[in-house]
């Protein structure tokens, strides 16, 4: 796969998170998911779609910059990018600014994140 196509996964993942677009999130993500989240929990692709699905999640804004692709053997891709994100969880507002790993793989011919991690920046 080359870097376009992986930039195209990325603003997919990102639209569709910003919308709670969780059929679509449902196909962007591989069924054995796992997510590290900003706290260090560890989940997988159910736990990462029930805050959409429920509504408790809502994104206002994920500004994204300093996107790095690391181009992987198997057609996939490790990706690194910066989000500064703001919504509500649980009907609390929020904002912060988070650093993102995302491994994609090449499934039945479609990019999946397969794994990911997210980490806050607090500085």
């Amino acid at each position: 796969m080359d870097r376009s196509s992986i930039s195209d996964a990325e603003a997919a993942l990102r639209e569709a998170m910003l919308a709670s677009d969780v059929a679509r999130l449902d196909a962007l993500i591989a069924d054995d998911l796992l997510f590290v989240d900003q706290a260090g929990a560890v989940h997988g692709k159910a736990a990462d779609l029930a805050p959409h699905r429920s509504g408790q999640l809502v994104l206002d804004r994920i500004d994204l910059s300093g996107q790095r692709i690391l181009s992987l053997p198997d057609g996939g891709a490790c990706v690194s990018v910066r989000a500064a994100l703001a919504g509500r969880y649980a009907g609390e507002p929020f904002a912060g600014t988070f650093r993102y790993m995302r491994v994609w793989v090449l499934r039945d011919g479609a990019l999946r994140v397969q794994a990911a991690q997210c980490t806050a920046i607090v500085c």
